[in-house]
């Protein structure tokens, strides 16, 4: 089996840039890494994993299936791809002192003033 991740503007010949793959890909429907498939070719899956501790929510993982960003040109459009195929997770950080040292940059949002 192998799987397609596929952008909306990857449809357009000249733009199959944005799509990443194919990369090979274990599974069914009836395991732990479900997935569904058409012949050999996986239509959909699932796209998020996540193992929340609630005991101790810094113990949490997950991964995304491609990237955080929607920006094919960001290092974070496709970096998840290995993680995910591999059945591998990321730390989820919850301790604010956690999350200021591991963040790599601050971003402010503030609402326009409406005239």
């Amino acid at each position: 089996h192998s799987i397609h991740f596929r952008h909306a503007l990857g449809e357009v010949p000249l733009l199959k840039f944005f799509n990443r793959g194919p990369y090979p890909l274990n599974g069914s429907a009836v395991c732990v890494r479900a997935s569904f498939s058409t012949g050999y070719r996986t239509t959909h899956g699932a796209s998020f994993r996540q193992i929340i501790d609630l005991s101790d929510l810094n113990n949490s993982i997950c991964v995304l299936s491609s990237g955080q960003s929607g920006y094919f040109t960001s290092r974070f459009y496709d970096n998840q791809i290995p993680l995910w195929l591999e059945g591998q997770y990321h730390p989820m950080l919850f301790d604010a002192d956690d999350i200021k040292a591991k963040s790599a940059g601050n971003l402010t949002l503030t609402p326009a003033i409406r005239k």
